[in-house]
């Protein structure tokens, strides 16, 4: 169950090891919506090994260094990527690739709203009425996964202790070729992606209280007096967008748990993991999970060993990321004159080359061929 990055993906792994699949999303019909993704070089191999990496490549922008700034533009870090692989994409263009792939097997205005097991499967009941029967239901139904209720019944996710702000705007600028950035105030963060034909990805940031509703609205004068007199393209690049075109939410994310499922059902993406998106990590820890999922389920004698088979080779993998994503956070975020000074001396005086180890750990992994 469901139609975003992960529940797309996994479809798209289980054809490739010859298992039929069906991949519910509830949106009538799949629209562009969305804002950019930064997928690094585990993503683009999980993109790969389900057959879609090229033609994702094609609707993105390859990027060379990952900079943290300060605000008047000094680098904190600054991070060649040194060959490996990292691409900025809207994510529509992404949903679009893999859809497409996808075809039929997509089925567009169904939700799975519970499940039941009876003898060899697995029943889904959906919002109209009808059934669906499979061998196994992996549930990639996001951050507030109904499925996870049923299984783990571990109640809501935690809100992270900030807001972020969203939206694709037209915008040509020198300072943007060739790297992606992050600019770390107090309490507040700026993100410019360059996601291609001309376009750029960007998102702020701010340290607050937890929002009443999923959905916080967007109020362009605000967001713009965040970045006053942040160097530039950043008041460019909120100037040039359509208050209309800015969404926003709070954060959110789980503490790893030891085990996503039971008998045929599993978990998948956030609704397994749900994490802040400090590492831009979340979409391309899904891809991962999907690929592993079709190996596992591929080489076990039975789908339910094949289930625990994926989640105990995901497991340990993914709670690292989770916590180091939540720290990230932390860390960036930091609201006080004394952390963000501290965090500043930190960032800027540790070598790149250290940065660069940890950005190896993430990212450097070897995913089953399909």
């Amino acid at each position: 169950m469901g139609g975003g990055i992960g529940g797309l993906a996994a479809g798209l792994a289980l054809r490739r090891v010859g298992i039929e699949a069906v991949v519910l999303e509830q949106a009538p019909k799949l629209e562009a919506v969305g804002a950019g993704i930064g997928l690094a070089a585990n993503a683009m191999q999980a993109l790969d090994r389900i057959g879609v990496g090229d033609a994702v490549r094609a609707r993105g922008l390859a990027t060379e260094r990952l900079v943290a700034c300060r605000p008047n533009g000094k680098p904190l870090i600054d991070l060649p990527l040194d060959g490996r692989e990292m691409l900025g994409v809207h994510r529509a263009d992404l949903q679009d690739v893999m859809a497409a792939e996808l075809g039929e097997a997509l089925r567009l205005g169904a939700t799975g709203i519970s499940f039941s097991e009876r003898g060899p499967g697995v029943t889904v009941a959906l919002d109209t009425g009808g059934r669906l029967e499979g061998d196994v239901l992996v549930a990639a139904d996001g951050l507030r996964s109904r499925t996870r209720e049923q299984v783990l019944g571990d109640g809501p996710p935690i809100y992270a202790g900030y807001t972020g702000w969203r939206a694709v705007t037209e915008l040509d600028s020198d300072s943007l070729r060739g790297r992606m950035t992050e600019t770390w105030g107090r309490g507040v963060r700026f993100g410019l992606i360059p996601i291609g034909r001309g376009r750029v990805y960007w998102f702020v940031s701010e340290s607050r209280a937890e929002p009443e509703a999923p959905l916080v609205p967007a109020r362009k004068a605000e967001l713009s007096r965040f970045v006053e007199g942040w160097h530039e393209p950043i008041e460019a690049a909120v100037a040039a967008t359509p208050e209309d075109a800015i969404t926003g939410t709070g954060i959110y994310w789980r503490k790893p748990v030891r085990t996503w499922g039971r008998g045929r059902v599993t978990l998948l993406g956030d609704a397994a993991h749900p994490m802040t998106p400090d590492l831009s990590q979340g979409a391309a820890q899904a891809l991962e999970d999907a690929v592993v999922l079709a190996a596992s389920l591929r080489a076990a004698g039975d789908p339910a060993s094949g289930l625990r088979a994926y989640e105990e080779g995901r497991r340990k993998r993914t709670a690292q990321i989770v916590r180091r994503s939540h720290q990230a956070g932390r860390i960036a975020q930091a609201s006080g004159a004394l952390g963000a000074g501290l965090r500043n001396v930190l960032m800027g005086t540790l070598p790149d080359r250290l940065h660069g180890i940890q950005q190896a750990k993430i990212v450097d992994s070897e995913l089953p061929a399909l």
